[in-house]
């Protein structure tokens, strides 16, 4: 009867170690069972550690260890580059884990230093393996042998300066239909097949520790997340997703041929994916970061206070979605460079700690090619929290990577002035700056947009005001599954046939800034809704679109209810006819 790999592992192992081979745990001899494994012996991999030839029938201590994302930071799929319904399809159904450039040459170095490694996990390992008498050390991973067994022992015993010989390397079984006992749902199961086994081949062991996947502790620590390089991890995924497509026919007919034993239904269905804008905000330059971080330094020592870290991309946002170039005429448009001014700064205790950044009018011309600027009081922040980034020609965001700093809260807001201000946030120093806001720093279990709730904002001193902060107006870009666009983009951008934001200014003068991509915001809901496309020739009745809003554009917190009613209908396949003010 065709048996796993692992148990034949576990069995050399036990005869290697223990005193004779009447005292052996398994019965059946080795020749007998070699015939019996199924596949190539390259689907798993035995590596013996420190020490090879010691009588180790004593061991009480069983200590296992997981290699992705908690022994080595493996490149997961880069947040900054996909939505979150993407990057999941591509673990558990697009092969992520599967395919061998995830883990080689070039995506990450030949032989990865210690910073590709926990270095806490690295030492609780070291000290695992200098014991030997007393502990057997495993490492235990889901992955396939026959495509990483080497790789991943390649990796583990080339580590400077102290390499990782683990008593059993342990990886899963190659894909089998036809054996059940060869079957394993998903990883946990497989992973507690071999427990299971190794407990029955060593009975002297009483006390079993794991190392496994440490989700939150490296979601919310940036300095542990490793990623591809940008454009060898936008080939990869798009050829994924080609390599699913192709498959299709094939596994309409037997599900069985994918890559995991994952619902028919999620295996037949083609993966589409598209490009869509999540915000738009301005990313603070790394001068100006820097001078922001030096400036406002919080205590490090743990004392027993909550955690802070720097957000570690700074910037703010100002729109959800794409918005038209009128809709940001008013700042210079993208890639514009802007000057700003810190204002305030506001704390929720063991949350967050935010600044309000004033914008200074900036050079950019509006419509009518004269400087403009609006005051926004209502703006909100991003709920990201990636890799810092910067901003390229087409203001699309790159990695490039800040270290996250350990922050307590409690330490020395020397440049900041401990006093309150009522109502704060709704008086800039003035009238021609817009206000927005900047999370500075975040504790665990918070997110940046939690800056939002903060309702007591305090002055700062003159020497923080007078801080040179720039920035670029830019739109964070990712990529999604097709049918999973959010709603905001579903505002994208038409065809400029006509400058809908022309013909605002020209129909309503004293619209400035803000007001002025909200109105265009709400007439291209309407078009969609009536079907109106942007063509010179259907002018005359986006005009009078516009025309019809005379009573919405003199209220402000009319309009902006007015134009999430029309997105929302708008975006709704089954939509009514929205009712018009």
């Amino acid at each position: 009867m065709p048996r796993p790999h692992y148990e034949r592992l576990i069995e050399e192992f036990s005869r290697k170690h223990f005193a004779s081979p009447e005292s052996a745990p398994l019965d059946a001899p080795l020749a007998d069972v070699e015939a019996a494994d199924i596949g190539d012996i390259q689907d798993a991999i035995s590596q013996i550690g420190f020490v090879s030839s010691e009588i180790r029938s004593h061991m009480t201590n069983l200590k296992i260890f997981d290699f992705d994302s908690t022994l080595f930071r493996s490149p997961l799929p880069n947040p900054n580059l996909w939505s979150p319904e993407l990057a999941g399809l591509l673990i558990s159904d697009l092969g992520w884990f599967t395919d061998p450039r995830t883990l080689g040459h070039p995506g990450i170095p030949l032989h990865p230093d210690i910073d590709w490694f926990d270095r806490d996990v690295v030492k609780d390992a070291l000290s695992a393996m200098q014991d030997p008498t007393n502990t057997l050390a495993v490492l235990l991973t889901g992955r396939r042998g026959s495509l990483y067994g080497d790789r991943v022992v390649e990796i583990c015993m080339n580590l400077k300066p102290d390499p990782l010989p683990f008593d059993i390397f342990f990886f899963k079984e190659p894909h089998d239909t036809t054996e059940p006992r060869l079957r394993y749902p998903n990883t946990i199961n497989f992973k507690l097949d071999v427990l299971s086994r190794i407990l029955e081949a060593f009975p002297t062991i009483k006390h079993v520790e794991f190392w496994e996947d440490r989700p939150k502790h490296i979601e919310h620590d940036p300095e542990l997340k490793k990623y591809l390089e940008l454009r060898f991890e936008e080939d990869l995924v798009n050829d994924l997703v080609n390599k699913h497509n192709a498959r299709i026919p094939q596994l309409c007919v037997s599900p069985a041929t994918g890559l995991y034993s994952s619902p028919p239904v999620t295996l037949v269905t083609p993966v589409e994916i598209v490009e869509e804008v999540k915000y738009t905000g301005i990313m603070l330059d790394r001068s100006s970061r820097s001078a922001l971080l030096n400036a406002v330094p919080v205590s490090t020592e743990n004392d027993g206070c909550h955690i802070f870290q720097m957000v570690p991309n700074l910037h703010v946002m100002m729109y959800l979605g794409h918005v038209e170039s009128e809709e940001l005429a008013w700042i210079g448009g993208l890639g514009a460079e802007v000057s700003l001014q810190v204002i305030k700064w506001g704390i929720i205790p063991n949350k967050i700690i935010a600044l309000q950044l004033g914008l200074i009018a900036n050079n950019g011309p509006d419509n009518d090619g004269a400087v403009s600027a609006s005051r926004v009081t209502d703006c909100s922040v991003s709920m990201e929290s990636s890799q810092d980034s910067t901003v390229d020609s087409n203001s699309n965001m790159k990695q490039s990577g800040v270290d996250a700093v350990a922050l307590k809260i409690g330490g020395n807001f020397s440049m900041l002035q401990r006093q309150q201000v009522v109502n704060a946030s709704s008086t800039p120093p003035s009238s021609d700056c817009n206000i927005f806001i900047l999370p500075l720093y975040v504790a665990a279990g918070s997110k940046p947009h939690d800056a939002n709730n903060i309702t007591e904002w305090q002055n700062v001193s003159s020497a923080l005001s007078s801080l040179a902060i720039k920035g670029i107006v830019f739109e964070k870009r990712v990529t999604v599954l097709a049918n999973h666009r959010s709603k905001h983009s579903a505002h994208q951008q038409l065809p400029n046939a006509v400058s809908i934001g022309s013909l605002i200014t020209s129909t309503y003068p004293s619209l400035k800034g803000k007001e002025v991509g909200l109105v265009v915001r709400l007439v291209q809901a309407w078009m969609k809704r009536d079907g109106v496309e942007n063509a010179m020739e259907r002018k005359h009745e986006i005009q009078k679109l516009i025309d019809g809003m005379r009573e919405l554009v003199t209220d402000k917190k009319a309009l902006e209810t007015e134009v999430d009613a029309a997105e929302d209908t708008a975006n709704d396949a089954g939509g009514k006819s929205l009712q018009r003010r």
